[in-house]
């Protein structure tokens, strides 16, 4: 999320960038100007103004690079620049170039700067994009955690949902299509704050079992604790369920083989599961981490069963949501532009 002082820093760096485009404007214009001269001073006219274009362009180049690592914008920019810098550094230090040597190279270096100037606006546009992006979501998380300590009847502040954690917009979403839907049977994959929320909405419905999967064993004993201290065990159960090679029974493009939980004795007495979260395993396991999640469980979900797909922002995660509607007769519901992605299925 972008913190005020950080979106001051970015437009106070685009300001600068800005700046330093109409100076280099000016210089470029100078040069033109000297070509224009007696040959000799048009030669030393135009060396000092390629050495101050080059100065400034160095002086953009940093502005840009700071830019860059704030607001993860196109490096297309900063490397145009680094090209027209080396270029402008050998003119500066060519002895003697000729008017219509000078003029040739002039002409296709300004060509390259009108590209500068169309990219120093695109990417004028996308930081704009991406503050307002920011502020709209940092709103959404706000609104969304004060909405589920509205809901949630727990005893204790909700723990952190920053980083790899479910974020609130997520955390909502789970906790209503569990109290509208009031589905008897949830099965989440990936244990953590989700697994509070759902049981937590279990509990409200008065009925309902959530059966989690988790692969760490220590996170496993952690989430377990916390829903202990909630009196949630009632409603929940989390059971470590280690990683172990899994190949499907039919070919897949995304791969040939999977690390996936072992879900033999966990899901042995859930034929029906109505509501399935998937957030787990996490992405560091390998690619298309979370594929297996439908090909292994498809046969168990209730008709109808809705399913929720988090991180559906991630390259992995969109091939993913595209097999399960090709070859496992999934139908997309809905996508939500969440903090991290949110796709909804149902199983029909």
């Amino acid at each position: 999320m972008i913190h005020r002082q950080e979106a001051i820093s970015r437009w106070d760096c685009a300001g600068q960038c800005k700046r330093k485009w109409n100076m280099l404007r000016t210089m470029i214009r100078n040069v033109l100007g000297a070509l224009g001269l007696e040959r000799r001073s048009a030669s030393e006219s135009l060396r000092k103004e390629l050495k101050l274009i080059n100065q400034n362009l160095d002086k953009i180049h940093r502005s840009l690079s700071s830019l860059e690592e704030r607001s993860h914008t196109d490096p297309t920019l900063t490397r145009s620049i680094l090209e027209l810098s080396s270029r402008l550094e050998l003119l500066s230090t060519t002895p003697g170039p000729s008017n219509k040597l000078a003029s040739s190279d002039l002409d296709s270096l300004l060509r390259h700067y009108e590209r500068l100037i169309t990219l120093s606006k695109n990417s004028e546009i996308a930081i704009k994009k991406s503050i307002i992006d920011g502020q709209d979501n940092q709103f959404r998380q706000i609104e969304s955690i004060l909405w589920l300590q509205r809901f949630l009847d727990i005893q204790r502040p909700l723990p952190w949902t920053r980083g790899w954690a479910a974020s609130p917009d997520f955390l909502l979403h789970i906790y209503t299509i569990i109290r509208n839907n009031r589905p008897k049977t949830v099965v989440e994959l990936g244990s953590g704050v989700s697994t509070l929320v759902a049981a937590a909405a279990l509990r409200e419905n008065g009925a309902g079992q959530l059966l989690t999967l988790e692969s760490d064993e220590q996170h496993a004993e952690t989430t377990a604790r916390l829903l202990e201290t909630e009196e949630l065990l009632e409603f929940a159960q989390v059971e470590f369920a280690p990683l172990e090679p899994w190949t499907p029974k039919k070919p897949s493009p995304l791969g040939e083989q999977w690390s996936w939980y072992r879900t033999a004795g966990a899901l042995s007495k859930h034929d029906s599961i109505e509501v399935l979260i998937i957030d787990g395993p996490p992405q560091a396991t390998g690619r298309f981490a979370r594929f297996p999640a439908i090909p292994e469980l498809r046969q168990k979900l209730a008709r109808g069963a809705l399913v929720v797909l988090d991180d559906a922002r991630r390259p992995d995660e969109q091939a993913i949501t595209s097999a399960w509607v090709e070859d496992y007769q999934m139908t997309v519901t809905q996508h939500r532009n969440y903090e991290k992605g949110l796709v909804e299925f149902r199983a029909f």
